[in-house]
């Protein structure tokens, strides 16, 4: 029983793993124009509300 769970949740993991992986490459990059890029992706991300709740959803439920 506990084998068919790991397997069900390890491409989820996986996923999330990458995901935030992600995250912190690209918040702690200093290379030139990567700020304002930052800066645009999260003010569309704070304006395209079906997109930030898929979002919170799916890091903080895994759905």
């Amino acid at each position: 029983m506990l084998d068919a769970y790991l397997l069900s949740r390890k491409s989820d993991t996986k996923g999330g793993l990458m995901f935030t992986d992600f995250l912190v490459n690209v918040f702690s990059n200093d290379v030139l124009g990567v700020s304002g890029l930052r800066a645009i992706g999260l003010g569309l991300l704070d304006v395209i509300k079906p997109v930030k709740r898929h979002l919170i959803r799916k890091m903080s439920f895994g759905k």
